[in-house]
């Protein structure tokens, strides 16, 4: 699993604290979702740890086809009714462009944002903790898993991935009261 997994379990225990634990099966694939962010990994590359966060979290697994949300203070997950479908991502990947973390973060109301720069000098920025998420020292390779493609983003978003592992998390915005468009402007004309 290409990802850290005090910093998976974080995250998930973030999102089933806050909006909710999106958790499915589709097709061999967990499906992960945060409100920001979706996690795909195939249930082969699920390490014990990881299976052991989900569990503690959401109760058990889900079955093929399954999928439902989970939150903290509900007593019981509910089934969504949406499908895989809005979890589809193959073709924002195909039509996605490379771009690269850069060495400057942001910090504001304690959560801190990484800026990123894609070949266009276009500017998007994420939550940090996506950053520290990926790290290729977790690679499961005795099942064949390989290392992670450099980031790449498309319009809103950016995606990591590899043959057993993807994560797409979507851009973050500022505090309304910051002065955010000039920043990124500011950046973009810098070209890091």
């Amino acid at each position: 699993m290409m990802f850290k997994e005090q910093t998976f379990k974080s995250l998930c225990k973030q999102a089933w604290s806050g909006v909710g634990l999106t958790i499915g099966q589709n097709e061999g694939v967990y499906v992960l979702g945060g409100g920001y962010w979706i996690i795909k990994i195939k249930r082969e590359a699920l390490s014990n740890k990881a299976m052991a966060t989900l569990i503690e979290l959401t109760g058990h697994l889900p079955d093929e086809g399954e999928l439902w949300m989970s939150r903290k203070d509900e007593a019981d997950q509910y089934e969504l009714d949406y499908g895989f479908d809005v979890y589809n991502t193959e073709s924002i990947y195909e039509q996605s462009i490379e771009i690269e973390p850069k060495n400057i973060l942001i910090e504001q109301n304690n959560a801190v944002t990484r800026v990123m720069q894609d070949e266009t000098e276009k500017i998007i920025l994420i939550n940090e903790c996506f950053i520290q998420l990926i790290d290729n020292k977790h690679i499961m390779t005795e099942i064949g898993e390989e290392f992670t493609d450099q980031p790449r983003r498309h319009e809103a978003a950016v995606i990591w991935k590899n043959n057993m592992c993807e994560l797409v998390c979507y851009k973050r915005t500022l505090d309304e009261h910051s002065n955010q468009q000039e920043i990124i402007l500011t950046l973009e004309k810098a070209r890091l």
